[in-house]
């Protein structure tokens, strides 16, 4: 719900419908998040009835198209295992500025998660699901049970992050630096993440990734048989390969990320405005910020793609 209609709401709700307004539409996210088909059914026609009578006076056709955004991501959800999809909630900040705590994306669940013998196939620039049990490293307490990353390597290639740049079989992936970002973490205590954006092209991949003001190198590795090696498109704050020192069983992958299933606006509600948009650059995000400045250094970055060859082909560089 956009926060323009939530505040239209709460002028004539009561404190109470309020409240009970604010935990179903809180829900609604969690369900979406974790794959609960029928209680984000069940939510949404909760909000539908709290909202029906203050909102039919207002701005219907706002209205309107709020009802139907959260409809279709109702038929998405209910019909998402029909079509080999699923919803996977992003939990954390190392994702930045591709994907932000809260968001919801769409994956295409890949044939061997769903029960097939079928190897999976993934290409440099992939955005993947994966379980954190297949990390074989100590792993912190607080880390996800599903993480959300980014595929730099594929068996046989040789890795290293020099100044944040990834560096594939000797060839540094290009990038265009976009402007400053800066992010204020939700919970009030006045943490952010800043640093500069940059849009980084991939074997005909184009993403963001953001870079702190201090870069750091990681030793070389060389991508075994059957791995991928990942990156968090924050390279200030991601728990990725460079902190386990190795990539992960590509069998382990659940599922190729593809669109938004929902967004979330600053003060935690579902921003229906990027229900099935694509995750690439073009949706650029920032709630609350101005961003022509970026837009206009985003538009300036991908008029200037580089035609610099690709990585040397390694080993295996699609089939695990």
């Amino acid at each position: 719900m956009r926060p323009a209609v939530r505040r239209r709401c709460r002028r004539s709700l009561s404190p109470e419908a309020d409240a009970e307004l604010t935990r179903h539409l809180e829900v609604l996210r969690a369900a979406l998040g974790t794959h609960a088909g029928e209680a984000v059914d069940r939510e949404v026609r909760r909000v539908e009835t709290l909202t029906a009578q203050p909102l039919a006076a207002r701005r219907w056709r706002e209205v309107g198209a709020t009802v139907f955004a959260m409809a279709v991501v109702v038929f998405v959800v209910l019909s998402a295992r029909r079509m080999a999809l699923e919803t996977y909630g992003v939990t954390s900040a190392s994702m930045l500025p591709t994907l932000e705590p809260g968001d919801v994306v769409l994956g295409r669940r890949l044939a061997h998660a769903t029960g097939t013998n079928a190897q999976p196939v993934f290409h440099r620039g992939d955005l993947v699901v994966f379980p954190s049990k297949a990390i074989h490293a100590v792993r912190p307490e607080k880390v996800p049970d599903l993480l959300v990353k980014r595929v730099i390597g594929l068996p046989g290639d040789r890795i290293q992050v020099i100044r944040d740049d990834a560096v594939i079989n000797g060839w540094t992936v290009p990038s265009c630096d976009v402007g400053g970002y800066a992010y204020v973490v939700p919970g009030g205590d006045g943490s952010f993440v800043r640093g500069r954006m940059k849009v980084e092209f991939l074997e005909g991949r184009t993403y963001l990734s953001l870079r702190p003001p201090m870069a750091a190198a990681s030793d070389p590795y060389v991508v075994k048989p059957g791995e991928v090696y990942l990156l968090g498109d924050n390279r200030a704050s991601s728990y990725d390969s460079r902190a386990w020192g190795s990539g992960i069983p590509g069998v382990s992958v659940e599922a190729l990320a593809q669109v938004f299933a929902l967004g979330t606006h600053r003060d935690g509600s579902p921003d229906v405005g990027r229900v099935l948009r694509a995750i690439d650059p073009a949706g650029l995000h920032m709630e609350g910020m101005d961003l022509r400045p970026l837009n206009e250094g985003l538009a300036r970055c991908l008029k200037a793609r580089p035609k610099d060859d690709p990585p040397a082909p390694s080993e295996a560089t699609a089939s695990l």
